[in-house]
């Protein structure tokens, strides 16, 4: 038995992500998970890649039979679903085929679809201590209680299922975390990427089991969007610019050759894909802006930022200086070539934040996108499904980067 303290009754689920922890607290709950985000622990995930694209590759095979354009959100919003359910909590639950009776599909778009203008996070966001004083008198939860409740004990129910088989070995997100819990003496595997000297004073701890809980849902609530969102604005980016998509084809070709799988020995070697990639969280960042705390009194360039004082980080606005890409608007993974990045200030490329809070599923994050587009665009040819489509794309920057209207494609199946 790991030891978990079950004090998940009277908390939220919601109470204690990574990301809204300050303190020795989060240097300690950070040190502590990183283990299971390294590049050695990812590589036992893709089987589980490979799974949910054959899936995928089945409902692209039905479009390119009927002909029918594609909502390439819905389907990669499917695709990374099932991916999170299977890598995070070692469930099937058949997102990507529309399975509308399970409560894990509900609850989570419940919760994923959440917006800062939605009415009830507007209340919460400005009158914080009000509702947590209500809900402490009238002892209830003002958002998202049927959801956490189907969240804390689908999840109690799974740790204390495999609390009694100590020794399963399930590559999913969940074991990797319980294995880290078991031993937080133990060696510890770096990943230069995802560590930092920041979190360097932290400490590994054994989790609450609400900690634990809190966890494994921000893995479902960063790793959801960041790879639906990017995944579909790929696609549709290869769809509207045929050149790069035909470079990136021979790119896959010459790589894995005639194998129907993506390997993970054969990631590395994707230099075109990763440049395709990174050009689309160039231009379609999850976050356009990002917020930080000042933890120190600090003066930059002669202006002085007090502690406590909230800095926004504005990603969009750096991610289009004309002065740092030329021709922001123009669709050009070339600017990522070995060359380019090598002439470019690392912190003028933020998609996935930067130093000691820099998303700490990246690593997971990048092999997955990598996995399924090789695959997608070896077997299927995107185009656009109208004649008319334009770009650029218009898109809404309130929360998510996300286009004001679904995107579609047309899918020919490659011979």
């Amino acid at each position: 038995m790991l030891g978990l303290q079950p004090d998940f009754e009277g908390g939220r689920v919601t109470s204690n992500i990574l990301g809204i922890l300050e303190g020795d607290h989060w240097k300690n709950v950070r040190t502590t998970i990183t283990p299971a985000f390294t590049t050695g622990k990812m590589k036992n995930m893709v089987p589980i890649f490979n799974d949910c694209m054959k899936i995928f590759g089945e409902i692209a095979t039905e479009y390119t039979n009927s002909g029918k354009p594609m909502d390439l959100k819905k389907l990669c919003g499917g695709f990374a679903l099932d991916v999170i359910a299977k890598s995070a909590f070692g469930m099937d639950i058949d997102a990507q085929r529309g399975n509308s009776s399970s409560p894990f599909i509900k609850y989570a778009f419940e919760l994923l679809n959440i917006t800062p203008v939605d009415p009830k996070i507007m209340i919460l966001l400005l009158f914080p201590n009000t509702i947590q004083l209500l809900e402490k008198i009238f002892k209830f939860q003002y958002f998202f209680a049927e959801g956490d409740e189907f969240f804390k004990n689908l999840l109690h129910a799974m740790i204390e299922e495999r609390q009694k088989i100590p020794k399963k070995t399930n590559p999913d997100f969940m074991q990797l975390l319980l294995n880290a819990m078991r031993d937080p003496e133990g060696e510890m595997e770096v990943d230069k990427e995802i560590a930092h000297e920041e979190t360097a004073s932290g400490k590994r701890v054994k989790l609450t089991e609400l900690e634990i809980m809190s966890q494994l849902l921000i893995f479902l609530l960063a790793g959801y969007e960041t790879t639906a969102t990017t995944l579909h604005f790929a696609l549709y980016m290869l769809a509207m610019h045929p050149e790069v998509q035909d470079k990136l084809v021979d790119e896959i070709h010459e790589v894995i050759g005639q194998t129907d799988e993506i390997l993970y020995e054969h990631i590395g070697k994707f230099t075109y894909l990763d440049q395709v990639i990174s050009e689309t969280l160039r231009m379609f960042p999850a976050l356009p802006r990002i917020d930080r705390d000042c933890s120190k009194d600090v003066v930059i360039n002669d202006v002085k930022i007090p502690k406590g004082c909230a800095v926004g980080v504005p990603v969009w606005v750096i991610h289009y200086d004309p002065e740092i890409y030329p021709n922001p608007q123009t669709f050009d993974p070339e600017r990522f070539s070995p060359e380019e990045k090598a002439n470019r200030d690392p912190l003028a490329y933020l998609p996935f934040g930067y130093g000691p809070r820099n998303c700490i599923g990246m690593r997971f994050a990048q092999l997955e996108m990598r996995m399924a587009l090789a695959y997608l665009v070896k077997n299927f040819k995107f185009v656009p499904s109208e004649p008319k489509q334009k770009l650029p794309v218009k898109l809404i920057l309130q929360g998510i980067t996300k286009p004001a209207s679904p995107l579609y494609v047309t899918v020919e199946k490659r011979t």
